[in-house]
């Protein structure tokens, strides 16, 4: 196996959709360990398309698949201590957790910042939010629709200056999921 710039670098992504898993692809791709947590649920990527012609199917997104090259995969129950606790050890082992979910989730399973940081001060936590862990707006959930505009992405469309009556305009694809 050739030598990559992250090889000795091990990652626990607890991240759905796209903006985690990329992020997690990216490093995996420049050679780091990453080990990707899904809940029992499952990614809700593995529901978007494009599929192949025999149909839709969770293991063959084009979405989930492609922000899952070169990565490893675990499925926790985080409703059971069997699953926290795995996840406990996983944190142990780690370099980095990327999460990208609301700041609350990890919180509620009992592995909040200073519960990580006992268990991994070495730890570095990149959390990806829709307006960031702290401040005014921390705690609201945002949403594709309101994140284009209120990063200024609906400003760029060609339609921003029809008619402003109408309902707001979302881009195409998965600019900020």
């Amino acid at each position: 196996m050739s030598e990559k710039a992250l090889n000795d670098i091990k990652i626990i992504e607890f991240a759905s959709m796209v903006s985690g898993p990329y992020c997690g692809k990216l490093l995996a791709d420049m050679g780091a360990n990453v080990v990707k947590i899904e809940t029992m649920k499952g990614d809700p990527a593995r529901s978007f398309g494009p599929f192949p012609s025999t149909g839709s199917h969770p293991e063959r997104s084009g979405l989930f698949l492609y922000n899952n090259t070169s990565k490893r995969g675990i499925t926790l129950d985080l409703t059971s201590p069997e699953g926290i606790e795995t996840f406990k050890k996983l944190i142990i082992w780690a370099d980095v957790l990327i999460d990208n979910h609301a700041p609350a989730v990890l919180e509620n399973l009992g592995l909040g910042w200073e519960s990580i940081h006992q268990l991994n001060a070495d730890l570095v936590y990149t959390s990806i939010t829709p307006y960031g862990r702290t401040g005014p707006r921390s705690k609201v959930k945002g949403d594709e629709l309101t994140l284009i505009h209120a990063g200024g992405l609906g400003n760029l469309m060609p339609t921003r200056s029809a008619n402003i009556d109408r309902p707001p305009v979302k881009l195409g694809g998965f600019q900020v999921a």
